[in-house]
């Protein structure tokens, strides 16, 4: 049997990740992301391009890192641990831009510490790290870099051009040009301090709050009435006793409400005579989950199923049939306080039956 061969390192599929952000994926002109820091540091073409280089860095390497970490990482916990790793490589570039380039790094002032919420990092790590292997993830994170240092650079360049008349503060228009000097040229009037980042910011939340503020929006709104909570009625459970029921496992799922909704979790065997019911609805007690099923010959028995969420990401639950005591009764009462989760397949089944009687 011969083994399967490995794709290669920059496969036609992996120099799409690479390339793809360069143009129709560009992470600021087509999915409208890092516009902030792009108006900020585009004023001269050197800090653009030190801020290009910053952010890849940093992308491609949290895209590495979580993407490793990912089977490792629950997913409760996946966005403290995205921006531990993320202000940890924003430190370090931080660091070697204050010891090599000290004055670029002073232009670029609070930028630099802002890419730890860029949101082309966040959204890299979120959309493709924590589901793909590492290398596709570096060559994805080096990719929407390079995409959004691109960007700057195109706008620092003519910004720079035309606002000053230099490039990386070479003289490129001769100052006899200038109209001082008797000559016809003067600059566009692009405003090379940074106060300008602020003020387009200024009139854009302006317009935003204007178009928010309509005229029914300004009218005193009524305070409605707070809805009464719906009591819900009581359960009669089956009189019958039965012996201590054993607990079953249930196959591990991706997704909690894919457990929950799944037909070994929902049918249940009777205590008494085998015969299997099934719960229409799981009401939640922290990661306890109560239900109630009929068996036609009994009536009704209750059922507790405990839920875990395990290291590889999956849901598993144990459920039982609970003997009817006073703490069970108790626990079950204060579960159904709760809004219940509503299996879909018994939804659809009941809509059948109802269709039918009709």
């Amino acid at each position: 049997m011969s083994k399967q061969e490995k794709e290669p390192l920059f496969s036609a599929k992996n120099r799409k990740f690479l390339t793809g952000p360069f143009s129709a994926n560009n992470p600021v002109i087509v999915q409208i992301l890092g516009i902030c820091s792009a108006l900020a540091v585009t004023v001269q073409l050197k800090p653009a391009i030190v801020m290009a280089l910053s952010v890849t860095v940093v992308t491609g390497f949290s895209n590495l890192v979580m993407s490793l970490l990912r089977n490792g990482v629950p997913s409760r916990i996946r966005i403290i641990v995205q921006l531990v790793v993320i202000a940890a490589l924003v430190i370090l570039v931080d660091q070697v831009l204050k010891a090599y380039v000290y004055e670029v790094s002073k232009q670029l002032s609070v930028y630099v510490g802002l890419i730890i919420t860029n949101c082309i990092v966040m959204g890299r790590i979120e959309a493709f790290a924590l589901a793909n292997k590492p290398w596709a993830s570096l060559l994805d994170g080096i990719g929407n870099g390079l995409g959004y240092g691109l960007i700057l650079v195109i706008v620092a360049f003519f910004r720079e051009l035309f606002g000053s008349g230099s490039l990386l503060g070479f003289r490129i228009v001769p100052e006899s040009w200038y109209i001082a000097e008797g000559g016809f040229y003067s600059n566009c009037g692009l405003p090379l301090i940074y106060e300008f980042h602020n003020a387009l910011h200024d009139a854009l939340y302006a317009a935003l709050i204007t178009a928010w503020l309509t005229e029914s929006s300004l009218l005193p709104t009524v305070p409605r009435a707070e809805a009464k909570h719906k009591r819900r009625r009581g359960v009669k459970f089956s009189r019958e006793t039965y012996p201590k029921q054993p607990r079953q496992k249930i196959t591990p799922l991706p997704e909690r409400e894919q457990l929950l909704n799944s037909r070994q979790a929902r049918i249940v065997p009777c205590p008494l005579c085998r015969q299997p019911g099934a719960v229409e609805s799981w009401y939640p007690q922290g990661d306890v989950y109560y239900g109630v099923f009929r068996c036609e010959n009994h009536g009704l028995f209750p059922v507790r199923m405990s839920v875990v969420h395990r290291e590889d990401g999956s849901w598993q639950g144990r459920r039982v049939v609970p003997p009817l005591t006073d703490p069970e009764r108790a626990a079950f009462a204060a579960a159904r306080e709760n809004e219940p989760f509503h299996c879909t397949r018994e939804k659809a089944k009941r809509r059948r039956r109802h269709r039918k009687t009709k």
